[in-house]
């Protein structure tokens, strides 16, 4: 037995070499696109780095919450369950037909969303609001796309799709809303953000640790604008924290979102597949976002991992486990 070791070895190389090979044949577009965005191209059998492991998990992890996260409507009932005292915004009306939905007035003070995706919002405020006609496109173009194809996010086109009416959270701040985004793993915070003016021209991000002391900002939130160096996180920040461990109890990892408005906190979405696993690496910063999100977040803890598989994916599970 003790002969053979260098030749199961040498096997096991072959193996996870020809896995990623035929990983990046049959995944070549995502391959490029990864290459393009991200900088690097990915080990994806035996993922070390935070972007690999998230091209791992869009490939390989099936775990069924992430399906209940990809889902904004199940997600609000996740949260509910989980932590009763946490504000939630009030769905007004939901729709699994789209005729019906459009059957709804356009009222004020209003977010209009689908479920199934990223990026399904319309404000009723928007200083550029749109006629019916306008309207009607605009739903008609969430309720025909399958979210999550072109970017291997398979939990997002398992979602049945919805459209639905969510009150909009009034806010008095000057600064608007405050989004308090908290990276979790199994209980564990690892990183948090702080984003003011959210998808605007004006959106400025900040990087904390867990105490609110500041991290090292990455050049990718450069881009959007940093918070100025002396932004102290409001008192709020440390009860989403508190929230966000108690959401992320048994998930490898994922990031929890909140929003604070001034006078209280609410939850926001749970995403699994932040940017796609496609933001720009840091591979020069130490302290960067990739760095720390790497090494807290152990895949052996992932679904995959942790649950039985069947033919060459249970000899594939057993060499990452040992990988790791």
């Amino acid at each position: 037995m003790h002969q053979l070791r260098p030749l199961i070895k040498i096997y096991n190389s072959i193996f996870l070499v020809s896995l990623n090979l035929s990983l990046y044949i049959r995944y070549f577009r995502v391959v490029i696109r990864f290459r393009k965005k991200v900088g690097y191209f990915p080990n994806i059998a035996v993922p070390t780095l935070y972007h690999e492991k998230m091209f791992w998990r869009k490939i390989f992890d099936r775990n069924p919450i992430f399906k209940v996260f990809c889902d904004k409507l199940a997600t609000k009932d996740y949260i509910k369950e989980k932590c009763p005292n946490l504000k939630i915004p009030r769905t007004v009306w939901k729709e699994t037909n789209l005729a019906m939905a459009l059957q709804h007035s356009i009222q004020s003070h209003l977010v209009i969303k689908a479920n199934h995706g990223c990026n399904f919002n319309y404000f009723t405020n928007s200083p550029n609001s749109l006629n019916l006609e306008g309207y009607t496109k605009l739903l008609n173009k969430w309720f025909s796309k399958t979210y999550g194809l072109k970017n291997l996010e398979w939990a997002y086109t398992q979602v049945k799709k919805t459209i639905f009416a969510e009150e909009l959270i009034a806010c008095d701040l000057p600064i608007g809303l405050v989004e308090i985004n908290v990276r979790c793993t199994d209980g564990q915070v690892i990183l948090c953000s702080i984003i003011l003016n959210n998808k605007s021209k004006d959106m400025k991000v900040g990087y904390f640790d867990l105490h609110g002391n500041r991290i090292v900002d990455d050049v990718e939130s450069s881009k959007l604008g940093l918070l100025d160096q002396d932004f102290t996180v409001p008192e709020v920040f440390y009860k989403a924290i508190n929230y966000a461990e108690i959401l992320s109890k048994g998930v490898d990892y994922a990031r929890y979102d909140f929003m604070y408005n001034g006078k209280d906190i609410f939850a926001g979405e749970i995403t699994v597949y932040p940017a796609a696993g496609l933001s720009r690496f840091n591979k020069d910063n130490k302290h960067s976002f990739d760095a720390i999100v790497t090494n807290y977040w152990d895949i052996r803890k992932s679904w995959f991992l942790n649950n039985t598989q069947s033919g060459w994916r249970k000899y594939y599970s057993k060499l990452l486990i040992s990988s790791q």
